[in-house]
Order: C-alpha cells, then structure tokens, then sequence
C-alpha cells in the first residue's frame, strides 16, 4: 500500500501573518481607546495646553505605526500568496529528501 504525504508546508508563515495582523490590529485598537482617552482630556483641558498637544502627537503615532503595520502585514500576505506553489513545492522537495534518505538508511541497516 503506498502511503501519501499531504504536509502542509508553509503553516508557519501563515502563523506568523496571523500573530503579525492580530499585533497590530491590537494596536489599532490600542491607538483607537486612547483618541477617546484623549478627547477625554482634552475636553477638560478645553482644547488648550502642551499636555493636549503631546498626547494628540503620541495617539498620531502609535495610530500610524499600528495601521502601517497592518498594510505591511497585508502586502506580505499577497507576496505569500503569490509564492505559495514555490514554496510548497521547496518544502515538499526537502520532505521527500528526508524520506529517502531515512528510508535508505532503513535498508542499509536490515542488510
């Protein structure tokens, strides 16, 4: 009976594209709670003073850093889709190497 090898050979870099867009969907939240924080006190502040100031400018940057990262994550996704064939196909050409030479070192060993 031959046995079929269905491996999935790139898990991983889908893992890693997940792990990087819920990171920086996290930070998109993160930038979205702290807008609201900001209006907040800035509505205390009514608008005026550097403490205003600064936090508008630190939610502005961690909002650009988490949204930038998203668009990273998804242009590394299309660039994933793209190459998907090559790299199944490289994954399953080391596989199959591994196979062989852990089925000729079987042979070697009942003879």
């Amino acid at each position: 009976m031959t046995r079929i090898y269905h491996g999935d050979h790139t898990a991983h870099l889908r893992q890693q594209l997940k792990d990087r867009a819920l990171y920086f969907a996290a930070g998109t939240g993160v930038a979205v709670c702290a807008a609201m924080a900001n209006w907040f006190v800035v509505s205390l502040l009514d608008g005026h003073g550097r403490l205003a100031a600064v936090l508008w400018g630190l939610n502005i940057a961690i909002g650009l850093i988490a949204v930038s990262g998203l668009a990273v994550t998804a242009a590394l996704y299309l660039i994933y889709l793209w190459r998907r064939p090559e790299l199944d196909a490289a994954g399953a050409e080391v596989v199959g190497e591994a196979y062989a030479r852990l089925h000729a070192a079987r042979k070697d060993d009942q003879h």
